[in-house]
């Protein structure tokens, strides 16, 4: 019968220890990641609205101003 060294089950613990953080380190390195590339991903997004609603109130105040315009040359 072989018996279990208390020093061996140490040693392993010890030496997967440190591979066990890297590993969550890792995932929660990942998690971040992912979550900043949402937050980045709707900042734009919002952003994109912002520009097309200025393009629209441009357009629209060009037109007002092409009307004043010609209502001056008359």
């Amino acid at each position: 019968m072989s018996t279990i060294n208390l020093g061996d089950v140490v040693a392993t613990t010890l030496l997967l220890l440190p591979l066990f953080v890297i590993v969550i380190l890792f995932i929660l390195t990942i998690r971040f990641i992912k979550r900043a590339e949402q937050r980045n991903n709707k900042k734009l997004h919002y952003e994109r609205q912002a520009s097309v609603l200025l393009t629209e109130d441009l357009k629209d105040i060009n037109e007002r101003l092409d009307k004043i315009q010609r209502l001056l040359r008359v």
